[in-house]
């Protein structure tokens, strides 16, 4: 009985080492997002009815739908906006619906505040700051987003630049320099069994001011 248990669970442990590389191989193979001007219609039909009401009240308009492999997103930024640059964007998938503000200092320096419980699943490199906060109303989410965006300036002294490449213009290469940090981790996909069933969960609920920024976020080339 223990050995048809340790199986089974070493079968599990690998499907998920294997899902990993698959998704990392994926993405890397196919890592730009389309405009899909069409999906507007979906995506504003399945916003939460706080999420809208949160939109009218802070004047966030609605710019624009991309896909990303099965997933469709939306993008509202503020009618004045940046630099620094901010967006909502929301994302449609299998899995849900996700809400996150996003915060370009620069072509090279952000931070997301995400609702998603994956966000932690892959390491990230120095410069894409990440905080996550499930439970959060969208208002709660909107408020630890600029806590954080306080945080990076003032205490980290990442500087505010004017951003000269678009989403989409930057969107492949954001994803190829990701990649490129997963896979400087030796035997990545073992560890991303860890990163599947520990890291992620311990991650959420921990704003960037109490993250360990150093050893979070990888220098990458």
């Amino acid at each position: 009985m223990l050995t048809e248990f340790c199986t089974f669970v070493g079968i599990c442990l690998v499907g998920i080492g294997f899902s990993v590389h698959r998704m990392v191989s994926s993405m890397t193979a196919s890592p730009a997002a389309a405009q899909r001007p069409e999906l507007a219609p979906e995506i504003m039909a399945g916003l939460a009815p706080e999420v809208a009401a949160f939109l009218a009240a802070k004047v966030f308009r609605f710019r624009s739908a991309y896909q990303f492999h099965s997933i469709r997103i939306g993008h509202w930024e503020p009618a004045s906006n940046g630099p620094p640059l901010r967006r909502l964007s929301v994302s449609l998938s299998a899995a849900g619906t996700t809400y996150e503000f996003i915060t370009e200092f620069s072509d090279e320096h952000s931070l997301t505040t995400t609702k998603t419980r994956a966000a932690f699943m892959f390491p990230r490199p120095f410069g894409s700051f990440l905080q996550s906060f499930p439970s959060a109303s969208i208002e709660q989410l909107w408020d630890l987003h600029l806590r954080g965006e306080q945080h990076i300036v003032s205490d980290l002294s990442i500087p505010v630049r004017e951003c000269r490449v678009s989403f989409l213009e930057g969107f492949a290469p954001g994803i190829l320099r990701q990649m490129r940090c997963i896979k400087s981790f030796p035997l990545w996909p073992v560890r991303g069994i860890y990163w599947f069933l520990i890291k992620r969960f311990l991650m959420v609920n921990r704003p960037i001011w109490t993250q360990n920024v150093s050893k979070l976020y990888r220098q990458t080339a």
